[in-house]
């Protein structure tokens, strides 16, 4: 099908099944878990079917046991938390690896009695939306994580090196920012009618607010008031969580509002990103891009929409350990002080940093260099990029560089 596009996490989950009785693939809804599942699994079943559902809650244990051919399959498996105990059971009997492939909306950790069932037995892969390297069918990115661990970059030589062509960062380029509207979770993103994305749009955000939601905590909160909340996230993307502003404007207390945003980050519609030099509130970032833009109404301005889709996507290429990068697992931060100081993404691995700055137009302004220039004075062994809409390469300084959006996703 037109809209099926080959995972590079593929790769990871089945390396990790080769050690794991148990993987588990996260993610927000119509990120394309179910597609992941039943391209990886020998054989497949559902708890979002009633009756599949019923089977699971009346005899778990049976129901675990009925299956021969592995990995075996389970789909949305939080709708039928019965079935927990009977798989720690299984694989306390059945000691062997890639027994079992279980997705889920929502984080598992979220729960206690799926944590409680396992811990030690399961590992986890969180599932995010499209890359660019998926959405035009290229293979995995390895310029981002270059820029992070190399000591020399010739920009000359960037694209050339990994055998990128010039129409190859075109494409991406362009669709890297048609991301900003239509987002990239593939159950959605590839409707080319805007009218019946956001009926899409909207109809995953209430699933998600009036039924996945109570599966984590009690609120009498209405839908109204829940979307009201998720879409002032969206607006705020990037910024220091201000919690007490966020309460007033909301009407909802600040207790309430930490769990409710705790309850979003475990639904997947909202990640936390840590803030380092001087401020040490967060800031957050709504999974989807295309999300964020039919939550807000198309409120949202360029630069934080910029910058959102940047982030989005070098969160997904470091989020997992890719074929031909040195652990390409990396810990990303923002780095922002009191005095004005912002570089929106900071990604660590080791003891190098990457500092990157989306920017609206070719080169940075005076800020922003400033900006650059204090992360590299803070961190040793840091690199700042600027990531532009469009044009070409540049070298500033011996560490500081722009290249075109595109060409770094790729």
């Amino acid at each position: 099908m037109a809209h099926i596009r080959k995972r590079h996490i593929e790769k990871h989950i089945e390396k990790l099944l080769s050690f794991s009785p148990i993987v588990g693939i996260l993610g927000h809804r119509q990120v394309g878990k179910t597609t992941t599942l039943e391209d990886i699994a020998a054989s497949y079943v559902t708890m979002d079917t009633k009756s599949e559902a019923e089977s699971a809650a009346s005899d778990p244990d049976g129901f675990v046991d009925r299956f021969s051919s592995f990995p075996c399959g389970i789909d949305e498996c939080q709708l039928a938390p019965a079935l927990f105990p009977a798989l720690k059971d299984r694989v306390r009997r059945v000691k062997r690896p890639g027994q079992f492939l279980l997705t889920g909306s929502v984080r598992f950790t979220s729960r206690k009695a799926i944590q409680e069932s396992l811990t030690g037995r399961i590992i986890n892969v969180e599932m995010h939306p499209l890359m660019v390297s998926e959405l035009i069918e290229t293979s995995e990115p390895r310029v981002a994580s270059f820029l992070l661990d190399s000591s020399h970059v010739d920009l000359d030589k960037l694209a050339s090196r990994f055998k990128i062509t010039a129409q190859q960062i075109t494409r991406a380029s362009k669709a890297l920012l048609a991301t900003q509207t239509s987002g990239s979770l593939p159950g959605v993103c590839f409707v080319r009618d805007s009218a019946i994305r956001a009926q899409k749009f909207e109809s995953q955000i209430e699933t998600i607010l009036t039924r996945d939601l109570r599966l984590l905590i009690e609120t009498t909160l209405s839908l109204e008031s829940l979307r009201r909340v998720l879409s002032m996230l969206a607006l705020q993307q990037g910024q220091p969580l201000e919690l007490a502003d966020l309460s007033r404007k909301a009407r909802i207390s600040i207790p309430a509002l930490r769990r409710l945003i705790d309850a979003f980050e475990a639904l997947f519609l909202i990640w936390r990103v840590p803030c380092v030099g001087g401020e040490k509130r967060p800031s957050l970032y709504l999974e989807d891009c295309g999300e964020a833009y039919h939550l807000t109404d198309s409120r949202i301005d360029q630069s934080t929409m910029w910058v959102s889709v940047v982030a989005t996507q070098l969160r997904s290429i470091f989020d997992i350990p890719l074929s031909g990068a040195d652990g390409a697992i990396a810990r990303l931060s923002q780095f922002r002080t009191r005095g004005g100081v912002y570089v929106p993404l900071v990604v660590s691995r080791k003891d190098r940093h990457l500092g990157v700055i989306p920017i609206l137009e070719a080169r940075p302004t005076p800020a922003e260099l400033g900006s650059a220039r204090s992360l590299l004075k803070a961190l040793p062994k840091s690199r700042v990029v600027f990531v532009t809409m469009g044009g070409g390469s540049r070298l500033i300084s011996a560490n500081m560089l722009s290249i075109p959006g595109g060409l770094m996703m790729l």
